[in-house]
């Protein structure tokens, strides 16, 4: 991701004015995937040294090509709901993918976020959206684990409207 968003940048598709940066990578980011990870199985598929270096990687080029004035946050990895997903419809390489989809897994890659954030100053954590869809399950997109519906986005944007408003500097 990081290449990727170094080369938009470089085509001239990231902003050279001040904005707002709300970043995210999550579990999917990071769970194998069977072509290209033969070797690992579900068990041991969650690579959260590779999934820091990643997203230290990404960080610092967010950091770097973003606006001196702009503001970049956080936000913690949302919950899955398993409950919700129908496997059988998948394909072979997604139900593999999926199934190291756990709330378990989405805490250890907030743990493993919440440290790579600590090098990164200029980045602000919003807390919250892990905690706020955990008991959501009935909210979530039909057939979806993870993408939510209009109630729950909207909860989420309050949160990142308070931390975005309690943290905006004060002018005169």
């Amino acid at each position: 991701m990081a290449r990727a968003l170094a080369a938009a940048s470089r085509a001239g598709y990231v902003s050279d004015k001040p904005a707002l940066y709300l970043i995210n990578s999550g579990l999917w980011h990071i769970v194998c995937n069977p072509k290209s990870d033969t070797s690992a199985s579900v068990e041991n598929c969650l690579n959260l040294d590779k999934y820091a270096s990643q997203l230290s990687e990404l960080l610092h080029t967010i950091s770097t090509i973003a606006h001196p004035r702009s503001r970049l946050f956080w936000r913690n990895t949302t919950a899955v709901h398993m409950k919700q997903v129908n496997m059988t419809e998948m394909t072979a390489e997604t139900r593999y993918k999926f199934s190291g989809f756990s709330n378990i897994a989405v805490r250890h890659v907030n743990d493993a976020a919440a440290r790579v954030l600590m090098n990164f100053r200029r980045i602000e954590p919003i807390h919250g959206f892990f905690e706020t869809t955990r008991d959501r399950s009935l909210h979530t997109l039909r057939g979806d684990a993870r993408h939510y519906g209009a109630s729950v986005i909207q909860d989420l944007l309050q949160l990142v409207y308070q931390r975005v408003c309690d943290t905006m500097p004060m002018t005169k």
